[in-house]
């Protein structure tokens, strides 16, 4: 047996409640005849009305859920670039920091994590309906692709820095044994680190300078993969303050200022 809606048996029922009471009137006759018709009509027109108005007040409710779903999207997104950002710029304090070959593969492994995460991104904003889909897109996309270059030059060089890493491990390791209670520490040189900060687009990853102490062309990380992330954001950011703001219209008409 098909499930009716609620409002249509309860227009049915109303129907055939003012029906019988016509039928009624019309069979009895006298006032309680003019009785029966009045309550007929009355019933009708309050049957009628509210279902008006729990058809508006659903549309309405649908239409909040809605920009409320969006706006949960868009937070999501936000969220993840911000997520990826903050890995990366991790990865390049700490890579900096530590000159240490095992540091460089711990981290350019997490930043293949970080490339998987914003393919998904651009996966889950197909069909999203954001005003300037193609700008954001674009935006991730040069972001993703940064990532990559760095994790492929990663792949085709590690093997050379990790069998440094092994004899420059060793070297250190019979130069502490050797070493005299009060003599100088051992110098051994880090080859392996030498080998990774020759790395054309590691170096620039991690010592380029911001922006402003340039002079010209930003360098790769501000001009791929940080202005990018910024009109990507920019555009997502509008983009919630509308859902937010459509989202609270039947209570406020303020403008809706957007978290950052």
């Amino acid at each position: 047996m098909l499930q009716r809606h609620p409002l249509v048996v309860a227009v049915a029922l109303v129907g055939a409640s003012t029906t019988a009471g016509f039928l009624a009137a019309w069979a009895v006759g006298g006032k309680l005849a003019g009785d029966l018709r009045a309550a007929s009509v009355s019933l009708l027109f309050v049957a009628l009305l509210g279902g008006v108005v729990k058809l508006l007040l659903d549309d309405v409710q649908r239409t909040r859920d809605t920009w409320a779903e969006r706006a949960r999207f868009l937070r999501a997104v936000l969220d993840d670039l911000k997520a990826v950002y903050d890995r990366v710029e991790r990865v390049r304090t700490l890579v900096r920091a530590h000159r240490s070959a095992l540091t460089y593969g711990n981290e350019m492994r997490d930043l293949i994590d970080a490339g998987v995460r914003l393919k998904n991104v651009v996966r889950a904003l197909e069909p999203s309906g954001i005003r300037d889909l193609g700008a954001v897109k674009t935006a991730v996309e040069s972001m993703e692709g940064y990532l990559a270059l760095l994790t492929d030059e990663f792949a085709s060089s590690y093997k050379e820095i990790s069998i440094a890493q092994s004899v420059f491990e060793r070297r250190l390791a019979k130069a502490l044994d050797s070493m005299q209670a009060h003599g100088p520490a051992p110098t051994v040189d880090n080859a392996p680190w030498r080998v990774i900060e020759a790395l054309p687009r590691l170096s620039r990853f991690i010592g380029e300078p911001a922006p402003a102490e340039e002079v010209g062309e930003p360098a790769d990380y501000y001009r791929d993969f940080v202005k990018p992330l910024n009109d990507a954001s920019a555009i997502l950011r509008g983009e919630l303050a509308a859902a937010l703001g459509r989202r609270r219209a039947p209570e406020q008409t303020t403008e809706t200022s957007v978290p950052s």
